[in-house]
């Protein structure tokens, strides 16, 4: 296994980092790309009673949002 470069990051798309690397974010877009949650996840869940487990897109909105994002500036495309 290789060393990671210093200065690389690793990890979730954080709201401290949101933060910190997109200083205005009422004139920023944000645009987002990734596995969410199926359909198929989300009928299972209901059928058990439980909340399905949220993936990077549903991760990532969230961290988006809380960060300050207005959610017309938040373009999304989901697969998975």
């Amino acid at each position: 296994m290789s060393a990671v470069p210093p200065g690389t990051r690793q990890g979730r798309v954080t709201k401290e980092l949101i933060e910190g690397l997109v200083p205005d974010r009422d004139t920023a877009f944000a645009y987002v790309c990734g596995p969410a949650i199926a359909s198929w996840d989300r009928k299972k869940a209901i059928e058990a009673g439980t909340t399905p487990t949220p993936r990077f897109l549903e991760s990532t909105l969230a961290n988006l949002q809380a960060a300050g994002f207005p959610p017309a500036r938040i373009k999304r495309e989901a697969y998975g």
